[in-house]
């Protein structure tokens, strides 16, 4: 193999590992529409059957009751058997007409504290369309900013976009974006927490997504020890406890908890527990773990 043929292998990892979604067409005409390109498509479509002795814990078979209202999936192209699993499941179960995920920030772009917006996203064989109406009510209503910039090649999102167009094709999207570093008693947060709570009691036919990935950066045996900790926050879904769980996506599982909380609690089914050494045996020393997750 030649040194751009290695050049181009070790970046075509450094993006899977990140999950990133390639733009469509340029920044400033495209800032949100998302494609899976011709490398990440073999993770797309082609690993598509869950290896259930590759995880922690977990169960093959029926996937989500026709009752769950909300669920956490990874953003880890990485992890896509176990991404289409989750969404064969909850398409098997009941029908979604809109999604509203809450994801994390991941890069220094944009503005604002909590973040949407109205663009549509190109999977590159699907247009997925916003939901304009809940948009406009988040942005009229809360202290959520519409902001394009804070989008692009944001894999917190992207990554699960072309997931919800093929199983549930009709379906809208209200992308919203927390920033790692808000303060978890912000009113920001308090404000989103209630009026998702108010939308999601209202409409039944609303879906909530936590876009989350768990441990970052530890070893195959401290990424053990940090997902039985998480495991067992995840199933009492206490609201402060999730202060202390290994996710990128704390204030997105905050957000899930004291919604699930409001509601009189959850019944929380963890669908699977798995990562990224489990699933590739590399970089034991950078293992980031997933939880795929539905809550009833």
């Amino acid at each position: 193999m030649n040194n751009a043929a290695v050049v181009r292998l070790l970046a075509g990892m450094v993006f899977l590992c990140a999950g990133i979604s390639e733009p469509v067409g340029a920044q400033e005409a495209h800032p949100t529409a998302v494609a899976v390109s011709a490398q990440y498509r073999a993770f797309y479509d082609d690993r598509r059957n869950p290896d259930w002795s590759l995880t922690r814990s977990g169960r093959p078979g029926p996937g989500a009751a026709s009752t769950a209202w909300a669920g956490i999936v990874s953003h880890h192209l990485l992890a896509a058997p176990f991404i289409h699993d989750w969404f064969a499941g909850l398409a098997a179960a009941r029908e979604v007409e809109r999604f509203v995920v809450l994801a994390p920030r991941h890069f220094p772009q944009g503005h604002g504290g909590i973040v949407t917006t109205g663009r549509p996203w190109n999977t590159g064989n699907t247009v997925l369309q916003a939901d304009r109406a809940l948009i406009d009510r988040l942005t009229t209503d809360v202290s959520v900013i519409e902001d394009d910039a804070s989008f692009y090649r944001e894999h917190g999102i992207g990554t699960l976009v072309p997931f919800i167009a093929e199983y549930f094709p009709e379906a809208t999207i209200v992308p919203i974006l927390i920033d790692p570093v808000l303060p978890w008693n912000a009113d920001a947060i308090r404000d989103l927490t209630t009026e998702l709570a108010a939308i999601l009691g209202a409409d039944s036919e609303s879906f909530l997504l936590v876009s989350a990935d768990f441990s970052h950066h530890r070893s195959p045996e401290e990424t053990a020890r940090a997902d039985d900790l998480s495991a067992e926050i995840l199933a009492d879904m206490a609201p402060a406890a999730m202060r202390r769980i290994y996710s990128d996506n704390t204030r997105g599982l905050g957000v899930l908890a004291s919604i699930a909380a409001r509601q009189g609690g959850a019944i929380v089914d963890i669908r699977s527990n798995t990562d990224s050494w489990l699933l590739w045996g590399q970089d034991a020393a950078d293992t980031t773990s997933y939880f795929f997750v539905y809550l009833r």
